[in-house]
């Protein structure tokens, strides 16, 4: 079953176990609004740095569809 991955530019408001890309969680959010904010698991997701808070997010379709954010 082929995954479908989507990128996405988030706002992240915390993120469990820094520097750990397997264990925990980012809780992230479209506009930065913080109870607009989710949580994804990070062995989930590939995260990259862009500026400030705000953060690349790739991780499969599903789960974003889930979390309400595609």
């Amino acid at each position: 079953m082929k995954v479908s991955l989507h990128t996405l530019e988030l706002w992240l408001h915390h993120e469990t176990y820094p520097g750990d890309p397997e264990s925990g969680a980012l809780k992230v959010s479209e506009d930065g609004a913080d109870d607009q904010a989710v949580w994804l698991p990070k062995s989930q997701c590939q995260v990259e740095s862009r500026r400030g808070q705000i953060v690349l997010v790739t991780a499969p379709e599903r789960l974003l569809t889930e979390k309400g954010l595609v």
